[in-house]
């Protein structure tokens, strides 16, 4: 399917220099180690243009750009925008950049008066937990993977902040739920299969909507043939879920071969990177299975429990 197919072309042409103030990062961004030197510099100069276009002074905080605003400054991180403009790699990114800002909430959105009127636009959304949100409300899935917080706009995403709860009147609990409740109601994922199901195969689902990884809270009713022993997923980006159902050994230890530069690489693709690991699904819960990656291979470092897992399966 066209989902998978992908093929490096050369880097853009050098750009000039952006103006915008830098305060340079003690580690590189991940939106700084997909790109070339060249690559990054036209990012910069690009976005920076839009932006004043818009009537903003961006300047730069480490790996992010900031923008002073009124209520507070307003963080943007640009790894989702260099994975975008990375996959076309003819340097045409001015109408790419547009695009991506067009669809932000760059000035303050006016939020809902009461939780009320908020209630149906309450989302849950998945994050990697590296993920710069200022201070968003998120809890964590795994160690890896963040669950956010948002408000959906007709156009744009905003974070939630424990700030506005209080002057809704409501607990983080009753918002969380409100929220894993809308997001169930977005459009389902489509599915795809990927190899046997019955050995090594997966299940790709994967949407448009932003909120398509975020269904993995609803596991066990997308797919209520959860065997005992779980699931092995991966969830690269927002947009993409890779499951494997539990069954056997070999089918387990193939999977995990599959899914491994799966996540890799759409990970590194994105938008909406999450995590480029895998996770292990059982009785409604999620444990990360960290992958180490070597000059020429790439290791499982899973648990003790997945491990005897594996032991126990036929």
């Amino acid at each position: 399917m066209p989902l998978f197919r992908w093929r490096r072309k050369p880097p853009p042409e050098p750009a000039p220099e952006p103006e915008v103030e830098v305060r340079p990062a003690a580690e590189p961004g991940y939106w700084q180690r997909i790109l070339e030197t060249d690559q990054q510099r036209l990012l910069l100069r690009c976005v920076t243009e839009d932006l004043r276009g818009r009537g903003h002074v961006p300047r730069m905080e480490g790996a992010v750009l900031v923008i002073d605003r009124a209520s507070g400054p307003l963080v943007l991180g640009l790894d989702n925008l260099a994975q975008v403009c990375a996959q076309h790699p003819s340097g045409d990114w001015a109408d790419l950049v547009r695009a991506h800002f067009d669809s932000m909430p760059l000035r303050e959105l006016p939020l809902p008066a009461d939780f009320a009127n908020a209630r149906g636009m309450l989302r849950v959304r998945l994050y990697g937990s590296d993920t710069n949100l200022g201070e968003a409300l998120r809890r964590p899935l795994t160690d890896s993977v963040a669950v956010v917080l948002v408000l959906d706009y007709p156009r744009a995403i905003q974070s939630v902040s424990s700030e506005t709860l209080q002057g809704w009147g409501v607990s983080e609990d009753e918002a969380f739920s409100a929220a894993a409740e809308g997001t169930w109601g977005e459009p389902a994922p489509q599915r795809e299969q990927v190899g046997d199901p019955d050995d090594s195969g997966f299940t790709v689902l994967h949407g448009e909507s932003f909120y398509t990884a975020s269904h993995v809270l609803h596991l066990p009713t997308l797919m209520p043939d959860l065997p005992p022993a779980g699931a092995l997923l991966a969830i690269p980006n927002r947009h993409l879920v890779g499951v494997h159902l539990l069954r056997t050994a070999s089918g387990a230890l193939g999977a995990v071969g599959a899914l491994i530069p799966f996540a890799a690489d759409f990970h590194q693709r994105g938008p909406g990177a999450i995590s480029p690991g895998l996770l292990w699904w059982r009785d409604g819960g999620f444990v990360d299975l960290p992958v180490v990656r070597r000059t020429d291979r790439a290791e499982l470092h899973p648990p003790e429990e997945f491990t005897a897992l594996l032991d126990a399966l036929p």
